[in-house]
């Protein structure tokens, strides 16, 4: 009798925490929180099976998504299985589509992502599968295009990871040819669902070891004794409102005026008075801006305009903080009361700079006062 009135009590109990069912997929979506949501979804697994897909905000300013796995209930129902945190969905164009929501089978879908760039669509597929952990990235294979000398567009890059077993094949072409393919075997570490933004996952997120070409990544080891520290640069934080940002002095600021306008809502992050803002640029590719809060002026930093983390071990990446606002991988320190940026990995691009910088700002620019080079490994350019 005891035994019943138990095993009673925790059904009760089971069904008390079980995931709340949905009518149809436009209830569920309405429930996420995004902006004027839209989905694309596909089914896998039958009737009874599985609902896969991805639903984003349509608020240009602030555009934010949310990758979702349902599972079929009673009388058509939808409970919801997993499920990422809001995060952010915008190219620096703010023209980021979803293309296909592919399932070959229940326990695995993918997504694939196009972005617009100047010179043609940047595309990147997100690759997840369920393991006895939940559900987890299982890969991401992307490709970043280039303008020819004729104007036509070809690929750049490519990269393939799989994150299950930690393979990694990086191609480089040069007008349109294959030049060079780099093999790696990384730390095997997967990032589940439940804690997936998609910036993290342009990441190449693992540590290479030394037979893969680790030798070349710049490591907390690099880190000089004597480095600069932030204490030696300090300023005084701006506590005002936020001035409007200046979007139209400037092409560069024209052309990412939607980050500007969002990042100039955030309180200052720099330097006292000045807001960081960071955004994605391709597969691990970061756009820095500076934006004088006081004032709205807006400032793309000469000699570190963009960095680039392809060299840079997971080990000297900073945590990046839940509900901190930033999209550089971790791969810049600084903070609000002192001028000093630390920058690890390639900025705007030259090889010659690849390493640890230490920029101050000074006189409304980056000024490098240290720099820890790292050697390239053969062959790149």
């Amino acid at each position: 009798m005891f035994r019943v009135i138990a095993i009673f009590i925790l059904l009760i109990a089971v069904r008390a925490h079980a995931a709340p069912a949905f009518a149809n997929l436009d209830e569920y979506i309405r429930s996420l929180p995004l902006v004027a949501p839209k989905q694309q979804s596909v089914q896998a697994g039958g009737s009874a099976g599985r609902l896969f897909g991805i639903a984003y905000g349509t608020n240009g300013d602030d555009r934010k998504a949310v990758v979702f796995v349902l599972a079929r209930g009673p009388g058509g129902s939808l409970e919801e299985v997993s499920r990422s945190p809001a995060f952010d969905f915008q190219d620096p164009s703010g023209r980021t589509d979803v293309e296909i929501v592919q399932a070959p089978s229940s326990t695995r879908f993918s997504i694939q992502v196009n972005s617009s760039t100047v010179c043609g669509v940047s595309l990147n597929i997100f690759r997840f599968s369920e393991t006895s952990t939940g559900w987890v990235l299982a890969g991401n294979d992307s490709s970043e295009p280039t303008c020819g000398k004729d104007g036509e567009v070809l690929v750049k890059a490519s990269v393939s990871t799989n994150f299950l077993t930690g393979d990694r094949v990086e191609k480089a072409y040069d007008e349109g040819k294959l030049v060079s393919v780099r093999r790696l075997k990384l730390a095997r570490r997967l990032i589940p669902l439940t804690h997936y933004q998609m910036q993290d996952a342009l990441l190449p997120a693992f540590a290479a070891d030394d037979q893969g070409g680790g030798a070349h990544s710049i490591r907390p080891s690099d880190i000089p004794k004597d480095a600069p520290r932030f204490q030696d640069y300090v300023a005084e934080v701006y506590v005002g409102a936020n001035a409007a940002p200046d979007v139209s002095s400037e092409a560069r600021s024209r052309r990412y005026g939607t980050q500007l306008k969002s990042w100039a809502r955030e309180k200052p992050n720099f330097a006292g008075h000045y807001i960081l803002a960071t955004w994605g640029c391709g597969t691990g590719c970061t756009e820095i801006a500076v934006i004088d809060a006081m004032t709205g002026k807006v400032f793309h930093p000469q000699g570190a305009r963009t960095n680039s983390i392809g060299d840079v071990d997971a080990e000297a990446l900073v945590e990046v903080k839940d509900g901190e606002r930033r999209a550089d991988f971790g791969a810049l320190r600084y903070r609000a009361d002192s001028r000093l940026l630390v920058l690890f990995g390639t900025p705007d691009g030259r090889v010659q700079d690849k390493g640890i910088s230490y920029f101050v700002w000074e006189d409304e620019r980056m000024k490098r006062v240290r720099f820890v080079g790292k050697a390239s490994a053969p062959g790149t350019r």
